[in-house]
Parts: C-alpha cells; sequence; structure tokens
C-alpha cells in the first residue's frame, strides 16, 4: 500500500499533521485554567430542541454555533468532492445532510434512482449537466442478432441491448483521453494501492489477460511499502493526474441510459408467459440447461435461461434467467470496459441462486465498464473475491437483491458497495442478510467515488473482517470514507439500515468513519441494535475528515474498548458525530470518546432519550475539548433524557459527570445531562 498506509503507529492518539499554515481556529489566550463545573444554574427560558441544546452548551464554553466552523481543510489537492468540504465547514449542519440522503434512499425504487442518490452526491465531478452531446450517431444495434429470439422478448429485448450499444459509444468518450498504456497504468498502479496487501497480488492480478494485455505490471518506480506520514512522491502524484482526464459525466450518461431501460425491462418481463417458449440448443462449455435463447455477438454471449435449473460458466453481456435454483461461475454482472463488453448485466427473475466467482470485477463490478446484476426473488449466496459485490473503479457497478429472502453475502477487499473514480451499490430489500468482507467495503467511499450498502429489513449482520498491517486489524467499511494521504482527497461511503436488529462488527475505522478528506456515514433507522468495534469507529472523524453515526431507535449497543477516538469523536481537523434518538442504549468505551475532541477538531455526542449506561476509562471523554496548537477543538456531550448510570461517577467523583449535571471538562468541552424528558416531551 502506497498512499493509504501512512498511519500512526500508537493506538490512541495520532500525531498531529504538521501544517505549514498557521490554522485558522480560534486562538487561546496564553494561560487559561481547564475548568471543572457541575451541575450550574440552567437558564429560565426551557429549551425545546436538540438545536437549543447545542446552543446551550456551546454557550457554557463562551461559543456561539458559527465557532464550530473553523477551518479544517489545510491541505490543497485537486480530488476534493464539496460535500466533504461543507461537512468539515459546517459540521453542525452534517445531520440534516445525513438524513437528506436517507429519505432519498427511502424513496429509491429502481436502479436509475440508486444510481441518481450516489452521483448527485459527487457533484460537478460527476454532474452531466452541460455536458456536450457526442457528435455522430451511435453504433446501430444491429435487430438480426435477435433471430430465434421470442417474440414475447424481442422489443424490450432490443432496447436494452440498443442501450448497451449506445452506452458504449458515451464510455468511450468518458476514457477517450486515456491512451491504452495510460489504463495499464492505473491498473498495475492504482487498483493495488487499494488493496492493503496489494503488493501480494500483483503477480496473480490480471484482467481478462488472455483477451487485452492488462496484466499487473511492476511500478515503474521503486516505491517503499510504508511512506512518511506526509511525504509525497512525485511519480504518484503524476500518476494519479491521470484519472483527471476522464469525463465522469460521460460515464453518468451511460450508466442511466441502461438503467433506465434495464428498470424498463424487469417491469416487462414480469409480464410474460415463458412457459410455451421453445428452447434452443446453446454450447455445453457457456451453459448447462435449457436456453430460450443464446447469441454470440460483438458486445459478448446473451443468453436467456428458462425455469429450470441453470449453470452459467461464462462471462456474458447479458444474462436474464427466468427461474430455477442456478448457479453462476462467472462474472455474472461483472464489467470491464477493456475488453468486449462496456456494460454488463445479470438479471434473474427467481429462484434460490448461487453466485461464486474468483475473477477480481465479478458480480456487479465495473472496471472502465458499468455493471449490473439484479435478482428479484429467492434466498441468494454470494460469493466473491476483491473488487465485487457492488464495486465501480473508473466505472459503476450495482448490486440490487429485491427478493425476500434471507441473503448471504461474502467478499474481500473493494466491495459490497465501495466505489473509487465510480460509484458502487449493493442494495438487498429484505430478509435477514449476512454481509462478510475483510477490507475497505460495506459503503465505502474512496477518491472521487461513493459506496452505499443499503438495507431495507430484516436482523442483519455485518461483519469486516480486516487486514492485519503492522500488527493492526484494518477494517476500513461500514460507512467508511477514504483519502489518499496526502496526495489525494477522499470519498463518500454510506451504510444505511432500514429495520431490524442488526449486529455491526469491525475493528480499525468503521462505523461512520473516515480518514483523510473523506466522508463516512452509517445510518440505522430502527431495531435493537449492537456495534463492536476496536478503535476509530462509530461516528469518527480522523486527520482532516468527517465521520457521522445516527441510530434512529432502540435499545442500542455500542462498544469500542481497545482504544480511543469513537462514538462522537474527532482527532485532528477533523469532524466526528454520534447521535442516537431513542432507546435505552449501553456505551463502552475509552480515552477519546462520546462526544470528544482533541486536536483542533470538532465532535458531538447526543443521545436524545432512554435510561443510558456509559462506561469509560477514568477522566475519558464525555465532552472534552483539547487545546493543541494554539487553538482549541470542542467536544459537546448531551444526553437528553431518562436516568442514566456514569462509570465516571465512582471511577473519578471529581469530574462532574453524571445524571442530572451538566460540566465543562478541557478547555472547550462541554457535557449536559437532563435526568429526565426533555423539555418539549413533558
Amino acid at each position: 500500500m502506497k498512499t493509504i498506509l501512512a498511519f500512526p503507529a500508537i493506538l490512541f492518539l495520532f500525531t498531529a499533521v504538521s501544517c505549514a499554515e498557521t490554522p485558522a481556529a480560534p486562538v487561546l489566550p496564553q494561560e487559561q485554567t481547564v475548568i471543572k463545573q457541575t451541575t450550574p444554574q440552567p437558564e429560565t427560558n426551557p429549551l425545546l430542541t436538540e438545536d437549543d441544546y447545542i446552543n446551550e452548551a456551546l454557550k457554557m464554553l463562551g461559543l456561539e454555533q458559527k465557532d464550530t466552523e473553523f477551518k479544517k481543510d489545510h491541505r490543497d489537492d485537486p480530488y476534493r468532492l464539496q460535500m466533504v468540504q461543507d461537512s468539515l465547514h459546517k459540521p453542525l449542519e452534517l445531520p440534516k445532510v445525513c438524513e437528506s440522503i436517507n429519505e432519498k434512499w427511502k424513496s429509491a425504487n429502481t436502479i436509475t434512482d440508486a444510481l441518481n442518490i450516489q452521483i448527485e452526491q459527487l457533484g460537478k465531478w460527476w454532474d452531466c449537466a452541460g455536458t456536450p452531446v457526442l457528435d455522430g450517431p451511435a453504433p446501430a444495434f444491429d435487430m438480426a442478432t435477435l433471430a430465434g429470439c421470442p417474440e414475447e422478448l424481442k422489443v424490450p429485448l432490443a432496447r436494452l441491448l440498443g442501450s448497451m450499444t449506445e452506452a458504449r459509444k458515451y464510455m468511450d468518450a468518458a476514457f477517450g483521453k486515456l491512451s491504452p498504456d495510460e489504463r495499464k497504468y492505473l491498473i498495475a498502479n492504482v487498483l493495488p494501492d487499494m488493496i492493503l496487501d496489494g503488493d501480494s497480488v500483483k503477480d496473480d492480478f490480471q484482467i481478462e489477460a488472455e483477451k487485452v494485455e492488462l496484466t499487473m505490471l511492476p511500478p515503474e518506480k521503486n516505491i517503499p511499502e510504508i511512506q512518511g506520514r506526509d511525504e509525497i512522491y512525485p511519480e504518484q502524484v503524476e500518476g494519479l493526474k491521470l484519472t483527471l482526464k476522464i469525463e465522469y459525466p460521460y460515464m453518468h450518461i451511460a450508466a442511466l441510459k441502461v438503467a433506465g431501460e434495464l428498470d424498463n425491462f424487469m417491469a416487462a418481463v414480469r409480464q410474460i408467459d415463458f412457459s410455451t417458449m421453445p428452447t434452443v440448443q446453446a454450447p455445453a462449455e457457456a451453459v448447462a440447461g435449457e436456453v430460450l435463447f443464446y447469441a454470440e455477438t460483438s458486445q459478448g454471449i446473451i443468453i436467456i435461461g428458462n425455469k429450470g435449473e441453470n449453470t452459467y460458466y461464462k462471462d456474458t453481456a447479458l444474462i436474464v434467467d427466468i427461474g430455477g435454483n442456478d448457479r453462476y461461475l462467472a462474472r455474472a454482472g461483472g464489467a470491464i470496459g477493456a475488453t468486449d463488453s462496456a456494460v454488463s448485466i445479470c438479471l434473474d427473475l427467481s429462484g434460490d441462486d448461487y453466485y461464486t466467482c474468483t475473477k477480481k470485477f465479478s458480480q456487479a463490478g465495473g472496471l472502465f465498464g458499468i455493471g449490473f446484476l439484479a435478482d428479484l426473488a429467492g434466498k441468494d449466496i454470494y460469493e466473491a473475491g476483491h473488487f465485487t459485490q457492488g464495486c465501480g473503479v473508473f466505472g459503476i457497478g450495482i448490486l440490487w437483491d429485491r427478493g425476500e429472502g434471507d441473503d448471504y453475502y461474502s467478499a474481500d477487499h473493494l466491495c459490497q458497495g465501495a466505489g473509487g473514480w465510480g460509484t458502487g451499490i449493493l442494495y438487498d430489500e429484505a430478509g435477514d442478510s449476512r454481509y462478510f468482507s475483510r477490507t475497505f467495503s460495506q459503503g465505502l467511499g474512496m477518491t472521487l467515488g461513493a459506496g452505499a450498502l443499503i438495507d431495507d429489513s430484516g436482523d442483519d449482520y455485518y461483519i469486516a473482517a480486516a487486514t492485519i498491517m503492522n500488527d493492526r486489524p484494518y477494517s476500513m467499511s461500514q460507512g467508511f470514507g477514504q483519502g489518499q494521504r496526502p496526495i489525494a482527497s477522499g470519498g463518500i461511503g454510506t451504510l444505511i439500515d432500514s429495520q431490524g436488529n442488526d449486529h455491526y462488527t469491525a475493528f480499525f475505522y468503521a462505523q461512520g468513519c473516515a480518514y483523510w478528506y473523506g466522508l463516512g456515514i452509517l445510518m440505522d433507522n430502527a431495531g435493537n441494535d449492537r456495534y463492536d468495534a476496536q478503535v476509530y469507529a462509530q461516528g469518527c472523524g480522523i486527520h482532516l475528515s468527517s465521520g457521522v453515526l445516527m441510530e434512529g431507535g432502540g435499545s442500542d449497543f455500542y462498544n469500542c474498548t481497545f482504544g480511543g477516538n469513537a462514538q462522537g469523536a474527532a482527532h485532528d481537523w477533523a469532524v466526528g458525530l454520534l447521535l442516537d434518538k431513542n432507546g435505552s442504549d449501553v456505551y463502552a468505551g475509552r480515552g477519546n470518546n462520546q462526544g470528544s475532541a482533541i486536536t483542533n477538531a470538532f465532535a458531538l455526542f447526543i443521545d436524545s432519550e432512554g435510561d443510558d449506561i456509559y462506561q469509560t476509562t477514568k477522566g475519558g471523554g464525555q465532552g472534552y475539548g483539547g487545546a493543541a496548537r494554539d487553538s482549541y477543538s470542542i467536544g459537546l456531550f448531551l444526553d437528553l433524557g431518562g436516568n442514566d448510570f456514569y462509570s465516571e461517577e465512582y471511577m473519578n467523583p471529581g469530574s462532574g459527570n453524571g445524571n442530572g449535571r451538566r460540566w465543562i471538562k478541557g478547555e472547550k468541552g462541554a457535557g449536559i445531562d437532563e435526568g429526565g424528558k426533555m423539555k418539549n416531551e413533558e
């Protein structure tokens, strides 16, 4: 890992980013006493809303909301997303931004809806408004391709295939400024850097080598395995500049054209009676089982499987399977744009299906291409490796499981809703789902990219098992925004679970967390949920980034006791938020946690109601704002209802923390526990 492994060597606190410029945060007086205050007299006016309590806590510190907007971006690069920038500048607006995203996903009914939600987050980079219309006609779709196709399918199938043909034109325009050698360079140097143990897989990292010469080449320069924290290597900077030659709006247009026709096709085929359609012969090396249509075209193989059990062996441009318990042993909607198919689609209408493939960019993976996998019914199993299950890198990948069955997903790195210089989405509508991965997954956004994992219902289990580097298990998943320190800003990673009693397990960096100008968001809207992590997690921003965890309801358990920086915490010009709306919750942490900010950061913790338990190490967190670099951090802790237990009351009686109390910690840290219901609920 060349640019993203510049991590610290100590567990609890990162050392500060050394910035040449003077920070624009408010400057502390030369001598200021740390104040610890308990139960000051409240204002006579009643506090009505969470915003009122934020203002009250800031007032305790002699601050206003505008004081949270101090400068936090101290490094420039050409890859900055406006949404990330705004999250740092206006942290108190961030919950509203997240709620807006949440509402949009609640109303998403089509693949087109999902695509637009993600692309909107990427701002000007992907905005196709004002993009010049391409001159000349798109390559004509040859209707002769469909000779022998059942008549009922010809029209909707022709429209879908026509959109794929037209999309190729726009994908060619998107990457037209990149030479073949430049594409090879990106594959050889950028893709391994996106995997923590990338050097170990370089020799095996081949992208359809039998079709195009895109094997993993050794880097042109010998870059050390682990860089100095802020050391810049010119060859890496110049290599990444190749990504600025990509015309991202054309990729957006291409994906929209296909997504719209795919949405129409899915609606159309549900109305067709397939029972009387004749079957045809197909090559045994391509597919086993009854087939209604088979063709080898300039775009790739097209297969329509019948209702019985089928096994698909080859990569294809399009598979439509009518029903049955099927097996997919190839990419299944994985698109490698440098090969014949700029677009690949796999659509399974029903059945309990098994998807397994060790190839990279399988199961809705897109590399210089667009991959779609839609499974409309059944209990399904998805097993894959790197860059899979809704992953877009210089491309777009969308996996949508619309069935009510209990599904199982297992993959490795860059998977399950991951995007870098592209977008990836995994959407599961129903059932008790299981998500297993290692690193960079489950809602991961890298540079100029956005990734989302959306689960609508069911009691779900998420685990990011991590990759061990420097004796540390890095998960970097479950709503994680990742930049490439110090040369490229990160993207936007989102995980939203709407219903059910869910369990999230990860290690370092996860669960609404971000690193280096990224934005990580985890929102769980309902249910009694459990969050387990080790450090840098659960609404945590690290090094000029923003992390958010928002819990909508239920009695939840938050556990992050290995190291600090968790549960609404921020470090080093960063923003960290944890907001829990209701339920009797348990928070177990240590060190810098539960509304604590250090090294010129902003942290906010709000538990709106319920009888809660707060466990932390002696003197740890709970409304702490530390001073550094001649300026301060702001940490706010707000418990707005219920009778609560604080371990600090027993381990550190002089701290001032406790039920029904108010306190000040550090230079600019404040806590309020109302010891009962919010005023507007009485």
